[in-house]
């Protein structure tokens, strides 16, 4: 047994070497794999991001592949996904063209970035990017997804009572306008408005003067009336603008009549003549670059009254010679827009004192309102007013006789007194002297200088004599990215009459280096190091532009008129 089982085991040793001998002779061919083409590709790139949007650009920030030629991107319009119908185009970039954004020493790694130019605006993109070398051979796709921000392609628009002009960067990739109106689309009369803009049926097209121009004037507008325009190109939306043109809308517009710059007008015989009394609304139109002189005028018996230039060009306002407006009834509203308002220094003390009667707002905006003795407003009492607003103007030697800018005593009911956005120059004795029944006060985004020669310093900039009574008037104040600046005839300028402790002037608030300060504290203001000389290009004669040779901090360039940033 022991014998066979010797012989048995080298038998089966034997059949086991020569099955190891043959298989060990076909390895090769056994494991020799077929390629699957479908993974037959390069290495995609470890890196592939947007790195910054506009509205009609995007950059590619990815990682090179390794011996790829060139490199297509795909771009998908208003979709995530990569479907044949929302192909828009296909770029590609040849790596010998390429500059490296990010270099390293592992080729992978390094990195470009592509600027692609020509996109829409508010606009859903999906972009993939793959690389492929010399003989055709790609990488995997990688993909990204974005949405540009809206465009804005208009630079400026000047509208009018019955047109508007606009003016728009300079590209050839334009082709027309859409005009909309704002229209009550509530399906039943009485039922609550809702208010949209819709748009009109034939598009404005722009011709190849438009374009060359960059700019297009609409005719035929209704005044004091809200409109929408669209710039597009093509299909795409490149600019948008909501405006309203000057005027109250309905009711009766009257072209002032000029003769001669020294030429009287009899306002009186002029409303007369064109039955204005027991109106509604009335607007005055005065042309810009001529002179109007207007004595001392009662107004006319209307519900609105409009003084307003046909255009809102503030380099060439029309100027009004006109020392002081009283009331006959009183009225909703009294506006003034884009004029110059100049009191000619004239003996009356005040420009507007409503006297018994009452107004519900007066409003100025885009004005030049110079020359008045004492105070452009002024009441002692039992007035109910929504707002007195004042914005997007200039104001000139005004209180150099006392009193100040606007002078509230008495108790009134005025919900609020608003002066923004504007700049304020030679102003006398304060700014607002108020008593009672004053719900609020904003003083935001001005820029105040006083300069070394004034008939009257400014003594302070607020006179609050209510701030501590119950209750207190002015309710609350505001004061914000306001500039104070100017030697200010070498007289200490106060806060107020008392140290007001419900506001202060945290809120980007700057005082420069002249301007001489007393007791009554500006609270937790920034005191500049420059003085209105070197902080302002030319602030003696009136340019307030910030004086280019010098280092201003960052907030002070926030702060102030904006027309001067």
């Amino acid at each position: 047994m022991k014998t066979q089982y010797i012989k048995t085991r080298n038998a089966l040793c034997a059949v086991l070497m020569a099955c190891c001998a043959g298989s060990l002779s076909s390895c090769d061919d056994v494991n020799d794999w077929g390629v699957d083409a479908s993974h037959d590709r390069l290495f995609a790139p470890l890196v592939y991001e947007t790195m910054q949007v506009s509205p009609t650009s995007v950059q590619m920030h990815y990682s090179q592949v390794v011996t790829a030629t060139r490199y297509v991107f795909e771009f998908y319009k208003d979709s995530l996904e990569y479907l044949p119908e929302n192909f828009y185009r296909a770029d590609t970039i040849y790596a010998d063209t390429l500059t490296i954004y990010k270099d390293d020493s592992a080729p992978a790694k390094v990195e470009y970035a592509t600027l692609f130019g020509e996109l829409a605006g508010s606009t859903q993109y999906s972009v993939r990017m793959r690389g492929i070398d010399e003989n055709g051979k790609a990488s995997g796709y990688l993909g990204v997804a974005f949405e540009t921000p809206r465009e804005q392609l208009f630079e400026s628009a000047t509208p009018t009572t019955e047109s508007v002009t606009f003016t728009w960067t300079p590209t050839d990739r334009v082709t027309h306008m859409l005009l909309f109106d704002y229209v009550n689309v509530a399906e039943n009369p009485g039922s609550t408005p809702r208010w949209e803009y819709v748009v009109r049926d034939e598009p404005i097209e722009l011709t190849a003067n438009d374009i060359a121009a960059s700019s297009k004037t609409l005719e035929g507008l209704e005044s004091g009336t809200n409109y929408k325009v669209q710039i597009c190109y093509n299909e795409e939306v490149r600019g948008e603008y909501t405006f309203k043109t000057l005027g109250l809308g309905e009711g009766i517009v009257i072209r002032v009549p000029w003769e001669s710059e020294t030429a009287v007008i009899d306002m009186d015989a002029l409303m007369e003549k064109y039955e204005v009394q027991g109106t509604s609304n009335l607007t005055l139109e005065f042309e810009p670059g001529k002179t109007y002189n207007i004595n001392a005028w009662t107004m006319p018996s209307v519900d609105n009254l409009l003084l307003t230039s046909i255009t809102t060009d503030q380099s060439d306002r029309p100027v009004i010679n006109l020392p002081q407006i009283s009331l006959s009834s009183s009225m909703q509203s009294l506006a003034f827009q884009y004029v110059t308002l100049d009191g000619q220094n004239d003996n009356a003390a005040y420009f507007f004192q409503p006297g018994s009667m009452n107004i519900g707002s007066l409003t100025f905006e885009g004005c030049l309102i110079r020359n008045i003795k004492r105070s452009l407003f002024r009441t002692s009492g039992a007035l109910n007013m929504t707002n007195i607003t004042i914005s997007n103007s200039i104001m000139q030697h005004i209180g150099w006789n006392g009193y100040g800018l606007i002078n509230i005593s008495g108790d009134n009911t005025i919900n609020r007194i608003e002066v923004t956005n504007s700049t304020l120059v030679d102003m006398g004795d304060q700014l607002m002297d108020i008593d009672g029944g004053i719900g609020e006060v904003i003083f935001t985004n001005n820029t105040l200088y006083q300069p070394a020669e004034t008939q009257k310093a400014l003594s302070q900039l607020f006179r609050f004599d209510n701030w501590n009574k119950s209750p207190a008037s002015p309710g609350s104040v505001k004061v914000g990215n306001l500039i104070i600046a100017g030697p200010n005839g070498d007289t200490t300028l106060n806060a107020g009459r008392s140290n007001y402790d419900y506001f202060d002037y945290s809120d980007n608030c700057y005082l420069t280096s002249d301007v001489p300060t007393g007791g009554s504290r500006f609270e937790a203001i920034n005191v500049l190091d420059l003085s209105s000389v070197n902080l302002f290009t030319n602030p003696e004669n009136g340019d307030f532009h910030f004086n280019p040779s010098a280092t201003i901090p960052a907030g002070v360039k926030s702060a102030g008129d904006p027309r001067w940033q």
